[in-house]
């Protein structure tokens, strides 16, 4: 009778230990683990944000770089570079923004895209090469004709 007794009090113990100790361990962990993915999306949405208006001002902004004939061969300004160094992370927001862009912003957008090596982006890329050549663009840029060119061109390497 006696190490029933004991047996009882050592799982009423072990009992008591995982509710007191493990449960706010573990519910700890699933806070955590929210609040983590909850920051994640929140730093997610600002990345975006802060793209949108990087490329809200190169839709603005004219062209530098070496004039090729009727185009530019473009060179990096401010705002490509701040767009660049945000590395990988941002090819995904750019492809999404190349779908709805303009001549001026897409043709900064695969700028951008050629400088990060973003060979995921090759397949959005050859149908914007499609779509212009088939006429299907707003209207042609020689400067975003030569962008998509040369990424093709250079994605083939990375």
């Amino acid at each position: 009778m006696e190490q029933r007794s004991n047996g009882s009090r050592l799982a009423t113990l072990l009992i008591v230990y995982l509710v007191l100790i493990l449960a706010p361990v573990g519910g700890m962990l699933l806070i955590f683990n929210f609040m983590r993915n909850r920051g994640g999306d929140v730093i997610e949405q600002e990345l975006e944000l802060e793209v949108a208006s990087l490329l809200s001002a190169l839709s603005k902004t004219e062209f530098t770089g070496t004039e090729i004939g009727p185009m530019m061969a473009l060179a990096h300004n401010d705002e490509t570079r701040q767009i660049v160094a945000k590395g990988p992370k941002v090819v995904p927001i750019l492809v999404r923004r190349l779908r709805d862009s303009g001549v001026h912003e897409s043709t900064y957008i695969v700028f951008c895209l050629t400088e990060l090596k973003a060979k995921e982006a090759t397949e959005v890329i050859r149908l914007l090469q499609k779509k212009i050549l088939e006429g299907r663009w707003l209207r042609r840029n020689s400067t975003l004709e030569l962008q998509v060119r040369v990424f093709l061109t250079r994605a083939d390497t990375w």
